[in-house]
């Protein structure tokens, strides 16, 4: 792996306007010697068992490492075929028992286990339902879903926005955001034993997928309380590490149903778990106008309160993508609480496309220069192209926090 450390800033400026501001840092991936494709989109054509026996043949023929240095990776894609809720958890199911089988197969008993080899699945655009989406999250975590009773509890500790600067969450899902985010506390099993993982979920790909109750389906509450229990991480290894809900119809209830799993896992440990955490780290929910200020507060409460800086990679979000996603200044000041209270909680963050203006840049980048002085926390990218509201004074503070070392 070759580092390779660059820092943009890409400036257009009007006395009333900046049309890109880039801060990147980040390193180049060097392609696996262990890498395996396995590409059937675009198959609309083809009947859906066909598209899954086809698929599950391909990977038998793979050989997976669970030993070497260097453990495999199977690139699996299957966006945009139709397959419809029962296909698409099906796939998954027989993708996650053959993957275990063929590991086990593999694997050398006299071999010291280091990295699990790892899957991305990519399922989307294949006309998945919010009913399909939390079987498929299901699936993923390994239990059953939950009883009626469970399902109809009222969230015990609601993410408050006051401490936001007082912004007034009111959303088209209001009642499903008032009385169906779950505490969780009452599925939690803190106790099961934890083992190495036969192998990892790299990405899971549900993007351009009407999931999230702001297109022709109706908000989903057992999604909803799927979501909660995905970003819990209660040890189960078939968590993806990179979730990517892009173009979703997702809205405030689905972000306050994440914030909850996370302030729920800070809650664990803090009572003492220690189970390995298994959540995603890299959330990808761009072109999700629904979601607004109204989400973004709740995703940076959560951040703020929950994900403590002390060490453990788990703990929190390493990149957030929330472009072309509705967002304002009250989101951008509250993501920005959020950097400044709790430094690493996120280091690389997309807000492209949005209305964010100087008031909104000006807080982000004290911000940033706040958490650099209190902990030393660099932050490896911030994106604020296209928001046309951010002028000279928004790109002064950024290009200040970049001068500082703090970008």
């Amino acid at each position: 792996m070759i580092p390779i450390v660059s820092l943009i800033l890409a400036l257009f400026l009007s006395p009333r306007q900046i049309w890109a501001d880039t801060l990147t840092v980040g390193k180049n991936e060097l392609p696996s010697n262990h890498q395996y494709r396995i590409h059937q989109s675009h198959m609309r054509h083809v009947e859906p068992r066909a598209i899954i026996s086809s698929v599950l043949s391909d990977v038998r023929q793979q050989t997976l490492t669970k030993n070497s240095e260097e453990a495999s990776l199977l690139d699996i894609d299957v966006s945009s075929n139709q397959l419809g809720d029962s296909s698409a958890v099906l796939l998954t199911e027989e993708l996650l028992s053959l993957l275990k089988s063929k590991v086990n197969e593999a694997q050398d008993s006299q071999t010291e286990t280091k990295t699990p080899p790892s899957i991305k699945l990519a399922l989307g655009m294949n006309k998945i339902t919010p009913s399909g989406a939390s079987r498929l999250f299901e699936t993923l975590i390994g239990r059953e879903s939950e009883s009626d009773s469970v399902l109809a509890m009222n969230n015990s500790l609601e993410i408050s926005t006051n401490d936001m600067g007082g912004l007034n969450n009111e959303t088209s899902d209001e009642d499903i955001a008032n009385n169906t985010i779950l505490d969780g506390r009452t599925s939690t099993d803190t106790s099961q034993d934890a083992t190495m993982p036969d192998f990892l979920i790299e990405e899971l790909d549900l993007s351009f997928n009407d999931i999230g109750g702001h297109g022709i389906h109706s908000p989903n509450v057992q999604l909803l309380d799927s979501a909660r229990r995905l970003f819990e991480g209660d040890g189960t290894a078939f968590v993806p590490r990179i979730l990517s809900l892009e173009n979703c119809g997702i809205g405030p209830a689905f972000c306050r149903s994440i914030g909850r799993g996370f302030l729920n896992a800070f809650e664990r440990k803090h009572n003492g778990a220690t189970n390995p955490s298994y959540r995603p780290s890299v959330l990808r929910i761009g072109g999700n106008d629904a979601i607004g200020d109204a989400g973004t507060v709740a995703l940076a409460a959560s951040l703020r309160m929950a994900m403590k800086n002390d060490g453990d990679n788990t703990n929190g979000l390493v990149e957030l993508d929330l472009s072309s996603c509705n967002v304002g200044d009250a989101g951008a000041e509250a993501l920005a609480l959020a950097l400044s209270s709790n430094p690493g909680c996120l280091i690389r963050l997309d807000l492209s496309n949005n209305k964010i203006s100087d008031a909104g840049a000006k807080a982000l980048g004290r911000a940033l220069v706040d958490a650099s002085h209190s902990s030393g926390a660099v932050f490896e990218q911030i994106i604020l192209d296209n928001n046309v509201g951010i002028g000279d004074d928004g790109a002064a503070a950024l290009a200040e926090a970049m001068a500082l070392g703090a970008v």
